[in-house]
């Protein structure tokens, strides 16, 4: 499927990157290998797989009403950031260029 329509701010190379997370069972890994993703509430981060081939900007896979936004895992597993994140980690993130949009 052709994603550039939907996503016309997208660079054609976000567009080709898909998610390893295609599956509830990769996301229960991950969170068995002890990934966080928040400093106080970690009950309220809903995890959703993406579809198989979906590009990792692209949001139908999204059946939550609610506020959400995609994030790098190597954020969370590597880096070990938590949220909500920090002024400082905000403006290092931006000056990397991996800032959160």
């Amino acid at each position: 499927m052709d994603y550039s329509f939907a996503y016309p701010w997208a660079k054609k190379e976000l567009l080709k990157e898909t998610s390893y997370y295609t599956t509830r069972l990769r996301i229960r890994e991950l969170r068995e290998e002890g990934c966080c993703f928040s400093k106080k509430h970690e009950s309220l981060v809903k995890l959703v797989e993406c579809k198989e081939g979906e590009p990792i900007c692209c949001d139908e896979s999204s059946d939550f009403n609610g506020p959400f936004c995609f994030f790098n895992a190597t954020l969370f597993k590597k880096v070990l950031l938590r949220l909500p994140l920090t002024i400082f980690e905000k403006e290092l993130l931006t000056k990397l260029n991996v800032a959160l949009t």
